[in-house]
């Protein structure tokens, strides 16, 4: 009889156990097991046990040829050698590995327990890599977990270090998850945490959240479970009080549930393939696993159909946690390599909740651990010095590329009509204009260019001297002095034309304009024609007529004397040329009358500066 045989005998459920015994028999060459004393009290073993017990020693003899003809069949040395390549280098690896606690910081500090550790013969290195004897370091990305070399576990469980729960031995996998959501956690919130775990796991969480004043809701656990008493009972002794049971499943919860309404951070470890585990069977044994995994890991892989029941199930659990609008932030943490479990998952999760646009949507963003660069995704394989994991943390936050300024929420909320009582009146198209108009930056006025001055006026150096028999101007020297005299030049400055307004369409214009209307712009057009002088050139004008008009009426009665005449020659010089020069007359002083004086004062003063130009040549 084989194996298989036995498959007849006992039901399903018992096959494990039967594989289980059978190799520790096929070890111990099928000799009878001592009896197992617990406190000095003898312990039965349980039914199951007894009754695979005995039908594996009834038929140890074909057993044991059976499993001899298999050795050789395939050239196999050990029992070990059945298990495949992967399964067998996994083996080899959890033999060496290393081991993680971490620290209970209620009872005790990391700095405290190192010192204790140093009491007791340890001493502390740098790195995971130089652990040898008692030796021991500090993780790098878990700042509460020391790391010991393999061989150490039963030294380390023999100290009151472990014994009253200080320092608690247990994966780095799981330490993880909850280091990641230390720098999550809020003043007075709620933790939910969902999926397999231990009470180790659930204490660590309880433990960090103590500094938030927060608070772990565990959900699926029932109240009269035997489980649940030991769960209750371990964490009284580890001196967790912030943690809170509930009986119901968490896809019955929803966003209404007075439970609910304080969660702020999910913690999601759900049930996985444990493909990224060297002892994955400890971690089911220890962490509430899945047994029905055993079967198809001994073979080195799991089942399409256990895959998918398994991607099912945590696809759900992620996408109820994701739809709480209170929740800003979920953790999801698997021991799985398959990225069914993992990278897709979480991406298929995150398209799900876009169907809710009022919400802020989930991304991921950069794990907070110590030692981690700023990747949206954390994982670990599995090698020589610890398990493989898969960790990530989704959050709601606004991503920097897209995040909205305050002016594009105020428009928004105006458009929706959120503001009406809160804004005054917001004003039209052309006030909006006209403001803009008005805000326009105005330029310093550059300064206004001289006017232009009029031709100079050649000034005699001497006064010609008028002779005995003529003491009066000819004729033709009155006109050359008066022709000489400057007229003033105007200037104008020219006036902005105001923009006229385009004129509405004609179905909006009236029939005939007002007469008022029409009258002021006929009035407007004649001020634009013929623009008003300045204070300064109508002195200026002023000034000249009179000065003019008084040497008129002095020369009037002198038009009827004889005088001699003399023809104005014009000067050789071609410099000099467009200047006109008084004839040589004889006049005293005292025969220059008061108007003539003032002229030439004013035309001295006006022109000084070409005259004595051109006195120098």
């Amino acid at each position: 009889m084989n194996l298989n045989s036995l498959q007849f005998l006992q039901p399903d459920d018992l096959m494990p156990l039967v594989i289980v015994m059978l190799f520790d028999l096929m070890d111990r060459k099928f000799q009878p097991t001592k009896q197992i004393v617990c406190d000095e009290v003898e312990v039965e073993p349980m039914e199951e046990v007894l009754q695979v017990q005995l039908c594996l020693c009834r038929f140890r003899t074909k057993l044991a040829a059976s499993l001899a003809r298999c050795r050789i069949k395939h050239n196999l040395l050990t029992i070990a050698d059945t298990l495949p390549e992967c399964v067998r280098r996994k083996q080899e690896r959890a033999q060496t590995l290393p081991i993680y606690a971490w620290v209970n910081t209620l009872k005790s500090s990391v700095q405290n327990v190192c010192e204790v550790l140093w009491s007791e013969g340890f001493s502390e290195v740098d790195a995971h890599t130089l652990l040898e004897g008692k030796t021991f370091c500090r993780d790098t990305h878990c700042p509460d977990v020391l790391i010991f070399p393999s061989h150490t576990k039963r030294l380390l469980v023999d100290t009151h270090l472990v014994q009253d729960y200080t320092l608690n031995i247990q994966d780095k996998s799981r330490s993880l998850a909850a280091c990641a959501l230390r720098p999550l956690l809020l003043q007075d919130c709620d933790v939910m945490m969902v999926g397999s775990f231990s009470a180790l796991t659930v204490a660590h969480v309880a433990v960090l959240a103590v500094g938030s004043s927060a608070r772990v809701t565990l959900c699926g656990v029932a109240p009269d479970h035997e489980h649940t008493v030991a769960l209750q009972r371990q964490l009284a002794d580890m001196g967790c009080k912030n943690v809170q049971l509930i009986p119901e499943n968490f896809v019955q919860l929803n966003e209404w549930d007075s439970r609910m309404q304080k969660v702020r951070l999910v913690l999601l470890m759900p049930r996985c393939s444990c493909s990224a585990l060297n002892n994955p069977v400890d971690h089911i044994v220890n962490e509430d696993g899945d047994t029905s995994l055993l079967r198809g890991l001994s073979q080195g892989s799991v089942s399409a159909d256990k895959l998918d029941s398994l991607t099912s199930k945590q696809r759900r659990d992620l996408s109820h946690a994701l739809s709480f609008p209170r929740v800003h932030s979920v953790v999801y943490c698997t021991c799985s390599e398959n990225t069914e479990e993992n990278e897709q998952l979480v991406e298929r999760a995150l398209k799900s909740t876009e169907n809710r646009p009022r919400l802020v949507p989930f991304r991921l963003i950069p794990l907070k651990l110590e030692g981690c660069c700023s990747e949206t995704v954390f994982k670990l394989e599995a090698n020589d010095f610890s398990n493989g994991c898969f960790l990530c943390v989704l959050a709601r936050e606004v991503d920097p590329s897209k995040a909205e300024t305050v002016q594009d929420v105020l428009a928004r909320a105006v458009a929706k009509g959120l503001l009406d009582g809160i804004l005054g009146p917001q004003p039209t198209l052309k006030e909006k204009r006209r403001s803009i108009k008005k805000t326009r930056l105005i330029l310093p006025p550059l300064e206004s260019p001289a006017l232009p001055l009029p031709p100079a006026l050649p000034f005699p150096t001497a006064l010609p001297a008028l002779t005995p028999s003529s003491e009066t101007w000819s004729e033709e020297s009155r006109v050359t002095i008066l022709t000489s005299v400057p007229e003033p030049q105007t200037v104008t400055k020219k006036r902005k034309k105001k923009r006229r307004p385009k004129p509405p369409s004609s179905q909006h214009l009236p029939k005939t304009r007002p007469k008022k209307r029409r009258l002021k712009q006929a009035t407007q057009q004649a001020k634009c024609k013929h623009p008003p002088k300045s204070r300064t050139e109508q002195d200026t004008v002023a000034s000249t007529q009179e000065a003019r008009k008084s040497v008129e009426e002095e020369l009037a009665p002198r038009n009827n004397l004889t005088t001699s005449k003399q023809e104005v020659r014009p000067q050789q010089d071609a410099t000099k040329s467009e200047h006109l020069v008084l004839p040589p007359i004889s006049l005293s002083p005292l025969r220059i009358s008061s108007s003539l004086a003032r002229l030439l004062s004013y035309s001295s003063s006006q022109f000084s500066s070409t005259s004595h130009s051109d006195s120098d040549e």
